[in-house]
């Protein structure tokens, strides 16, 4: 009625390359997005988001880097891939794409880049962080991800020691 032109941005995820039921679901799901966009001219970007962690995230579903702090914290023994890698991309980074395609808006596919680590590198560093700071030692944090990751693990301190009284 208004002849609005809406610009949609879909949250998708690396798992549309897959054949599984997710990844399906969300191929299709952009695909639907896209055909409603060329049908009435507007925008559409699929946002494909690589493995997204952040403070406060869901362990166990969500985010393999909450659930590898959570178990650090509480002391559970996480299941650890020996061969897996994983694209790594802090919240805030996502947001940061958001309004770069607000500002500038696609139609197109787009593939946020994930710092690549190994799974067993990051459950080791995260453990290593955790035995540092439960020393009173602030651990060496070489880039913006390893602060990312730090602060993730911090959170979950934070949470397990205070919030959950």
């Amino acid at each position: 009625e208004t002849k609005s032109k809406p610009y949609i941005i879909f949250g998708s995820s690396t798992q549309i390359n897959k054949d599984n039921p997710y990844g399906r679901a969300k191929k299709e799901i952009g695909k639907m997005f896209r055909d409603w966009g060329e049908k009435n001219e507007s925008n559409v970007a699929n946002l494909i988001i690589p493995n997204e962690f952040g403070e406060s995230a869901t362990p166990g579903r969500i985010s393999v880097v909450s659930t590898f702090c959570e178990d650090l914290v509480t002391g559970k023994e996480s299941k650890v891939s020996d061969t897996a890698t994983v694209f790594l991309v802090h919240a805030q980074d996502v947001v940061k794409k958001i309004y770069e395609l607000i500002l500038e808006p696609k139609n197109e596919d787009v593939l946020l880049q994930g710092v690549e680590m190994s799974v067993l590198d990051l459950h080791k560093t995260l453990s290593e962080f955790k035995n540092s700071y439960y020393m009173d030692v602030v651990p060496h944090l070489k880039d913006s991800l390893h602060t990312a990751l730090f602060n993730n693990l911090r959170w979950h301190i934070f949470y397990n020691s205070f919030l959950l009284f």
